[in-house]
């Protein structure tokens, strides 16, 4: 017996570009550190957190209070067993790591593609021509995702961030090495009295 399932020439079966967007964002990153000369440097790391709005149900069990949530039976179809990997992607000073700025959330699963690209709402305002559908972009292959991350790194809204965050830099090693130098003086004015008796 012979099942035509009609698949010949449906499936894609060319080779496709399956470079993670964790390694892409490390890339640009390095080439960010080199463009900068080391002043600023992207940060890519796990996120585990949820990357788009949501509604949380809580109950008051304590009150004894039951609450019922209806399940979906499609929730439980579909892929099974899929791995999902969240990372946020910031921008830090070289010097001042503890004071960065988070450009964007993504999110992709074993299928690497398509990406979801959760953009700050500034920068997603500023990318309209590509990200036209607001500040949530899914990205359908690797060209797709590039080019929305170079975009973002090229606007106005990151060129501002990455000016505060060389600031804030320049400021706490002006701030640092002013303690120190009222220090030094302090001890340099100090006046010793010898009294004899």
């Amino acid at each position: 017996m012979s099942y035509e399932l009609g698949l010949k020439g449906k499936l894609d079966t060319a080779k496709q570009d399956l470079t993670l967007p964790k390694t892409i964002l490390e890339n640009i990153s390095n080439e960010l550190k080199a463009e900068t000369d080391g002043e600023i440097e992207g940060m890519v790391l796990p996120y585990k957190g949820p990357i788009q709005s949501y509604t949380k149900k809580s109950g008051l069990a304590m009150f004894g209070i039951q609450t019922e949530q209806e399940v979906d039976i499609q929730d439980s179809l579909g892929a099974v067993g899929n791995k999902i990997e969240r990372f946020e992607f910031c921008i830090a000073a070289q010097s001042f790591k503890e004071f960065r700025y988070r450009l964007m959330f993504i999110e992709y699963d074993l299928s690497v593609y398509p990406v979801t690209v959760v953009l700050e709402e500034n920068i997603s305002r500023q990318l309209k021509d590509k990200a036209s559908l607001g500040y949530i972009v899914i990205c359908k292959n690797r060209e797709e995702f590039e080019s929305i991350v170079v975009g973002a790194i090229k606007t106005k809204r990151v060129l501002e961030m990455m000016r505060q965050l060389l600031n804030a830099a320049e400021n706490k090693s002006l701030n640092g090495n002013a303690e120190n130098e009222t220090d030094e003086d302090d001890n340099d004015d100090e006046i010793h009295v010898n009294i004899k008796k």
